[in-house]
């Protein structure tokens, strides 16, 4: 059995991925997941658990697939991200990614 599961918490929704999950099917769920809507809407995941046999290829493959999302106009056709929705929006998004690096991650 091949297994992702996302769960609604309130706005905090984590993803599980499995290690038997089907990464092929998951990653790509899990980008749109994670990014629809410019993750602005209750149902997109903030936060992805994945099976540490299967943690590094994960993450190779779901850094591939957001590269190829495309941040832009919302009325251009080509946009698959669009703009968020305040300066405020903004300014705490950005908080967010320092945070992030602070953390840890980097930008790779």
């Amino acid at each position: 059995m091949r297994v992702q599961v996302s769960l609604e918490l309130g706005g905090k929704n984590p993803a599980v991925v499995f290690e038997d999950a089907d990464l092929a099917e998951a990653v790509p769920t899990s980008v749109q997941s994670a990014f629809s809507n410019q993750g602005e809407i209750c149902l997109c995941n903030s936060r992805i658990f994945v099976h540490e046999s299967i943690y590094a290829e994960f993450v190779e493959r779901f850094v591939q697939e957001a590269s190829k999302l495309v941040v832009g106009d919302p009325k251009d056709p080509k946009t698959t991200v669009g703009a968020l929705v305040s300066a405020d929006h903004m300014a705490k998004v950005l908080s967010y990614i320092d945070l992030a690096r602070e953390e840890g991650m980097s930008d790779d």
